[in-house]
């Protein structure tokens, strides 16, 4: 029985994840939808929660560790799967969400953000990338721009492949660039576009035709001799902000809101979360730690983050209603605990 009640909640998640699920809601009715069930202000997609919420994340979300062939990094990657005979129902459901790692960080630091993050319905790709920053420094975990072309490019690959799990679920039409703190920068500069300057591109830059959106963690374009120089006009981006955060302080974070960010975007708080609030545990060997402890616990704190960087996903990427509500109208969540600043640009 109890086998039998976890593959209909799979059954169900998978769907809702797709957004196969209808509401059945009007604009109204989303809101007191989403006040009424979600107060606890859960992980996931709101359609799923009900279904899930005596599953762990682990059995409904898949892990891959594929190369990306274009410069032979290893990467994990996150989906829901289906069941070979439900296929048609999933063809191209799941946008590709490419994370772009911190500095020093590895891949695998970030397993419980990609799982929640992949079951709001993307295929998430975390890929590591080891470089010699400064050139003749031993490699260590420092991403990259062209990273993101990489990405997309394997899993294009994928969707295009038989013998792959991803087989024909991917939408390669429609992309999001997530990152941390360095991967965050190197993000902002692949939604801008124009640029490919070290440490954070080597080489040559293109932007994918199918990026749709920027959603970054402890990240801010302030550097030591003032702002960055971007365009994000055309591609909305979210930031998501520790309010303990002692590496990217919150203040460079509304600094880069209020003077930087074009064009659709939002500011969210996560107040008691650090600048590794995001990671499966909050001290990272290797990487240079947050003054600050946190006051939330880690499993919170990811969970807010995986949350707030869903939404925001789905309201610049799959244009949902109900995202779009929490980003643009309810100004954080229902308990105080998440703030939300946002601008919403008329295409939007």
């Amino acid at each position: 029985m109890i086998r039998h009640q976890s593959a209909i909640s799979m059954f169900i998640a998978t769907f809702a994840a797709a957004g196969l699920l209808a509401t059945g809601c009007t604009a109204g009715q989303d809101q007191a939808h989403d006040e009424g069930n979600v107060a606890n202000d859960n992980i996931a997609n709101d359609n799923i929660a009900a279904a899930t919420q005596e599953l762990n994340v682990q059995d409904l979300v898949r892990k891959e560790t594929i190369v990306l062939e274009a410069r032979g990094d290893e990467a994990d990657v996150f989906s829901v799967i289906p069941p070979k005979s439900l296929r048609p129902w999933f063809r191209d459901r799941f946008p590709v969400v490419v994370f772009l790692q911190g500095a020093l960080v590895g891949r695998t630091n970030y397993e419980k953000l990609g799982r929640m993050i992949a079951l709001q319905g993307f295929v998430v790709v975390i890929p590591d990338r080891l470089q010699s920053i400064p050139p003749g420094a031993p490699p260590s975990f420092f991403t990259d721009q062209q990273v993101l072309n990489d990405a997309l490019a394997q899993l294009e690959e994928e969707d295009q492949n038989p013998t792959s799990p991803f087989y024909e679920i991917v939408d390669t039409e429609r992309s999001a660039v997530a990152g941390h703190s360095f991967g965050g920068v190197a993000g902002l500069f692949a939604v801008d576009g124009r640029t490919c300057n070290p440490p954070f591109c080597f080489g040559v830059y293109e932007r994918p035709e199918s990026l749709k959106a920027g959603v970054f963690y402890g990240t801010s374009a302030v550097g030591p001799t003032g702002v960055l120089d971007l365009d994000t006009t055309d591609i909305p981006v979210a930031l998501v902000q520790g309010s303990l955060d002692g590496r990217s302080v919150p203040e460079n974070a509304q600094q880069t809101y209020d003077e930087v960010l074009d064009g659709t975007r939002a500011l969210i708080t996560i107040d008691g979360a650090n600048h590794f609030g995001l990671t499966d545990d909050n001290v990272i060997p290797g990487a240079i730690p947050d003054p600050i402890p946190q006051e939330l616990s880690q499993r919170d704190s990811i969970r807010k983050t995986a949350a707030w960087t869903g939404r925001a996903l789905r309201a610049f990427v799959k244009n949902e209603r109900l995202a779009k509500w929490w980003i643009f109208r309810s100004g954080g969540s229902l308990d105080g605990s998440v703030t939300v600043q946002s601008e919403r640009a008329p295409q939007m």
